[in-house]
């Protein structure tokens, strides 16, 4: 990443850390209030993309929680995670597909604005792991045009791209899921 800061709340109401003294006192104060930091809590800021913060900020959060024992290792604990965004915004802006372009979105593609459609994906998830996936799949051509259409691709494209899964849509395939 292209930088990591961060920041520990002191008892007096301080901060240390090696960005402090770049910060104002202004932005001191807009720090505590946003964040609700106290004595002993660490405020780390990472420069770069939203997709490279991310992931940092999921790596850096891991570590912590196994650093301070955090991370029970005796217990399984099952996650489902439900409700994935079916698009996220790529470089510049531009809508892109956030994981399975061919996943059956639940929302109307022509009323929801694309970064609040959700796709029907499903993850299982022990213990941190993902250890099965899912979704349903798009079984109609015209949800699939207007699926890709959202991400910029024209129908033509589409047609040029995936002409099998096209074609064969438009002769009828049920619902499915996997």
């Amino acid at each position: 990443m292209k930088g990591l800061g961060y920041v520990e709340a002191q008892p007096d109401g301080s901060f240390k850390g090696p960005i402090d003294k770049f910060l104002t006192d202004e932005q001191r104060v807009s720090i505590k209030a946003k964040t609700a930091i106290t004595a002993g809590d660490v405020l780390y800021f990472i420069a770069d993309t939203e997709a490279v913060a991310n992931k940092y900020a999921g790596l850096i959060r891991a570590e912590v929680a196994s650093r301070m024992e955090l991370v029970k290792t005796d217990e399984i604990q099952i996650c489902w995670i439900v409700d994935f965004p079916m698009y996220e915004s790529g470089e510049g802006g531009k809508v892109e597909f956030g994981h399975n372009p061919f996943s059956m979105p639940q929302s109307d593609l022509d009323t929801t604005p694309p970064l609040d459609v959700l796709a029907y994906q499903y993850d299982m998830v022990i213990n941190g792991v993902e250890i099965a996936s899912g979704a349903v799949r798009n079984h109609d051509p015209d949800t699939m045009v207007k699926a890709f259409g959202v991400a910029g691709l024209s129908e033509d494209v589409v047609r040029e791209k995936f002409g099998a899964l096209y074609t064969a849509f438009r002769f009828g395939a049920p619902p499915h899921a996997g």
